[in-house]
């Protein structure tokens, strides 16, 4: 009496294995791709926005101060300041927070223009932020 041995598998059965494999592979690797771009850190670009509205509410500002820790003046007839607080930039009064996850923030003057210096996780930045007139 003959034996055959049915352990292990066929070339087609192989064959086929391996498309189906390689067809999935084609197929994750876009999608990996852009779920990466979803984790990576958007924040420097975000920051371009929140720039953009304390350029605009100092450029209707009247009587602006500006300390290393604040920026105090007059928006559409009320007070207002800008400042550090608890690794944010908020405007006051209320709590409006316009930049967050701050390590580090303070503003500066230099010839009748005020700036923003702000570190986060090692990456400093500076900007012009207004113009003292």
């Amino acid at each position: 009496m003959k034996f055959i041995n049915n352990k292990g598998f066929t070339l087609i059965e192989v064959l086929l294995a391996c498309s189906i494999l390689s067809s999935s592979i084609v197929f994750i690797v876009p999608i990996m791709k852009s779920a990466s771009s979803l984790i990576k850190d958007n924040r420097f670009s975000d920051d371009k926005i929140q720039i953009h509205q304390i350029r605009l509410i100092l450029a209707c500002s009247k009587n602006i101060i500006v300390s290393k820790n604040y920026v105090a003046c007059n928006y559409l007839d009320e007070n207002i300041e800008l400042k550090f607080h608890r690794n944010r930039i908020v405007k006051t009064p209320g709590y409006e927070i316009i930049l967050e996850n701050l390590d580090q923030a303070y503003f500066s003057e230099n010839n009748n223009c005020i700036y923003l210096h702000w570190r986060r996780n090692n990456y400093e930045k500076q900007v012009l932020v207004g113009i003292q007139s």
